[in-house]
């Protein structure tokens, strides 16, 4: 029955290509931040390395490919801007602290020490547009599996054993693996849960599969899910499924220690859970990490302790305190800078409203209001209309008046719970206020896109 129902799967067309293809839409890739030019997480520090080029390079200055006629490192600005290696001013790309802590990593330490250390570093990516891509994205994977597995499948034990027994093994080796089933059909296809059945399976019944699997594999038939997706020189490989095992064990880690005991003790205990699927020197990495502390600490905040990063209400007076230029929000070193900004904007934002909620007309929040002990005005909160996690993707500062919005306490919880076809009507009402301020200040942005930083699909 398993064989069988495999061997469907691999005759549609439909399913044959969702399941062989990793990019962002297939089925076949846990995590799309994985993809041809970015393979592995040590990618990143390698395509860092190459975009160093660009460090304040005009764009109009960059090397033309003769072939086609585009910029050599234009394949990289996506991923250089969402990891927050770089960011950009105008038309000019630079490092950013984290960026540079990236590039400082010794090129004497082992390769498991590498990566633990790049891939905290691109905790707080915003890949695909999804803020902390990586911990929302195992969320969703892990539904999936706990709803395959009816919450019986043990994802730490599977995972470990994976590493552990696949990790200098060759590719054909891993189809006698049940981890290798779950990466590829941990999310069913309209209604259609392989990995449900294969997991429900008995153990005859998944050998007559991996045996099939390892033949076609060995023959180079690509008939299969499988031997396809996997074979030589293809979109996904053995280093690329390693990784996505690792990162899914260290991610289903943290969702279950969401409550750590401030910086140090998530930095320990992250150390102490690597160790359990690699070797490494734990004494220089947490040195390394220490060394480099303004930025590991920044995205622990980021993380986990945003209200770290909340605004200040102290006042402050506004004389030269709000830059021209963007500020580099990759280190604890500015945010007492940016609390002093958005302090003073917070301030402007409410008298520009008036003191009243921005959606006021089309949700009737005058009934809503109430008084605040601190200003003797209406209780307002402020919003940034295009969220800080996307600050990257615009040339300009987005810590700008235009883009701080005054809402009453409901308004702004309607931005962030409620239902997307109310989140629409809220957000569509906002950016027709705000679009064409927004793109005075050199901040283009369309109301598309805005709703997609909101997770909002049209």
């Amino acid at each position: 029955m398993l064989l069988e129902r495999y061997k469907e799967l691999s005759a549609n067309s439909n399913t044959f290509s969702l399941y062989t293809e990793a990019g962002n839409g297939k089925l076949g890739c846990m995590y799309y931040s994985f993809n041809s030019n970015y393979r592995y997480i040590k990618s990143y520090l390698k395509n860092y390395e190459t975009f160093k080029a660009a460090d304040g390079v005009d764009r109009n200055e960059w090397e033309m490919n003769p072939e086609h006629g585009q910029e050599m490192l234009k394949q990289h600005t996506v991923k250089m801007l969402q990891s927050k290696l770089f960011s950009k001013n105008e038309r000019v790309y630079y490092q950013t602290r984290k960026g540079e802590t990236l590039g400082s990593i010794p090129i004497d330490y082992t390769e498991n020490e590498k990566w633990i250390l790049i891939f905290l570093i691109l905790l707080d990516a915003y890949f695909e547009d999804i803020p902390n891509y990586f911990l929302e994205r195992t969320q969703y994977v892990l539904e999936n599996l706990i709803a395959s597995s009816n919450g019986s499948l043990d994802i730490t034990k599977e995972t470990m054993k994976f590493i552990k027994e696949c990790s200098d093994k060759p590719t054909i080796d891993m189809f006698s693996q049940d981890y290798i089933y779950i990466d590829t059909f941990f999310q069913p296809y309209d209604s259609q849960d392989f990995l449900s059945l294969y997991l429900n399976s008995n153990e005859n019944e998944k050998q007559k599969l991996h045996e099939y699997v390892r033949s076609n594999y060995e023959t180079k038939a690509r008939n299969c899910i499988l031997s396809k997706k996997f074979k030589a020189s293809g979109v996904y490989d053995r280093g690329m499924v390693i990784d996505n095992a690792k990162v899914l064990f260290l991610m289903e880690y943290f969702l279950q220690n969401m409550k750590f005991d401030g910086y140090e003790d998530y930095t320990h205990k992250i150390i102490e859970c690597y160790k359990q699927i690699e070797l490494i020197d734990e004494d220089r990495v947490l040195h390394f990490i220490e060394e480099n502390r303004e930025v590991y600490q920044m995205i622990y905040y980021n993380l986990f302790e945003q209200d770290m990063l909340e605004i200040d209400e102290t006042v402050y007076e506004d004389e030269g305190i709000i830059p021209i230029e963007k500020i580099d929000n990759t280190t604890t070193a500015t945010i007492t800078k940016f609390k002093q900004i958005n302090s003073i904007l917070k301030r402007k934002a409410m008298e520009r409203a008036n003191y009243k909620c921005e959606l006021e007309i089309l949700c009737n929040c005058a009934s809503h209001y109430f008084t605040s002990k601190k200003t003797g005005q209406n209780y307002l909160e402020i919003h940034h209309l295009i969220p800080r996690e996307f600050s990257n993707e615009f040339e300009n500062s987005i810590e700008t008046v235009e883009n701080y919005v005054s809402l009453c306490p409901r308004c702004h919880r309607l931005l962030h719970q409620a239902n997307d076809r109310e989140r629409t009507m809220a957000l569509n009402s906002l950016f027709a206020q705000r679009g064409e301020l927004l793109k005075a200040r050199g901040i283009t942005v369309d109301n598309r896109t805005i709703k997609k930083y909101y997770g909002i699909e049209e």
